[in-house]
């Protein structure tokens, strides 16, 4: 009897030895599931788990893609980014650290309320593991983010008259006969925003002058408010005749994720000074 049960507790060690000896499979398997499927500028964080099939016996790193700029300022620091070439992309991504015996990670999305817009916009976040000295993806999800700033408002800085009028001669602008027309907007924003422009005057397009309907107005850095683009919106045909005068009014009439000033008035941040910001510039051209 006494040998049966050392036989039995020999076979036992010999299946657990074995069991610990079984290597550890080289590719990862991974889910990812989010608290929330919309990340609320502002509002109560989203968390990220990002879990393994199974626990390692070291310490294992995925890797998070398209979480710049909603990752949470501790999150970032503590786990580190690091940038990855795959073929002709550019990745860049946070670590996500599993200690060894663990199978999962949270990691917290969080953006913090400012007065930059930004957009609402839909994220794909991808985690990839390095596998045999190749970075692989493994999983996505998807999640929304909700911007709470207000739209930015587009309009032509009025302190007087002159600042939404003026005249000049045939050939009084630049060499090429262009007309530029310096666009403010009362906050910054992230991405390029198109202004659909209309014309109206005495003036004729194709004879007196040719257009631009639409302009491209450009993030500027550091974001500011009042911040503006100098942007061509006419040429002057040198041929024609402005004997009598004729006139041209160039009229912000759209935004492409924006809104049209519309005589609104406000005051310059640092000197307080009123004004009223235009949708309307009234060129007039003379011989």
């Amino acid at each position: 009897m006494k040998s049966k049960i050392l036989l039995c507790l020999s076979l036992c060690l010999v299946l657990w030895g074995c069991k610990e000896d079984e290597p550890e499979p080289t590719s990862v398997n991974v889910t990812m599931q989010s608290s929330s499927q919309t990340l609320v500028e502002g509002e109560a964080p989203v968390e990220l788990t990002i879990e393994l099939d199974r626990t390692y016996k070291d310490l294992k790193y995925l890797y998070l893609a398209g979480a710049e700029g909603l990752v949470d300022r501790e999150t970032a620091l503590n786990h580190g980014w690091i940038t990855v070439g795959t073929g002709d992309e550019q990745l860049y991504l946070l670590r996500v650290p599993i200690p060894a015996g663990e199978k999962k990670r949270t990691v917290r999305l969080w953006v913090a309320k400012d007065e930059v817009y930004q957009g609402n916009s839909t994220y794909e976040l991808k985690v990839y593991s390095y596998e045999n000295e190749v970075v692989l993806p493994k999983t996505s999800l998807a999640i929304k983010y909700q911007d709470t700033t207000p739209k930015p408002v587009f309009g032509i800085f009025k302190n007087r008259e002159l600042d939404v009028a003026r005249t000049v001669k045939k050939g009084g602008l630049d060499y090429l006969n262009r007309f530029f027309l310096t666009v403010f907007a009362d906050r910054s924003f992230t991405q390029p925003q198109k202004i659909t422009l209309t014309f109206s005057g005495t003036a004729e397009e194709g004879v007196h002058y040719e257009k631009e309907a639409q302009v491209v107005l450009n993030p500027i850095y550091p974001a500011r408010p009042w911040q503006s683009n100098n942007v061509l919106v006419l040429q002057i045909v040198p041929t024609a005749n402005f004997d009598p005068e004729k006139t041209i009014q160039i009229k912000l009439s759209a935004a492409e994720d924006g809104v049209i000033a519309n005589g609104e008035t406000y005051n310059w941040p640092v000197t307080g000074e009123a004004f009223t910001l235009e949708n309307t510039f009234t060129l007039t051209v003379t011989e």
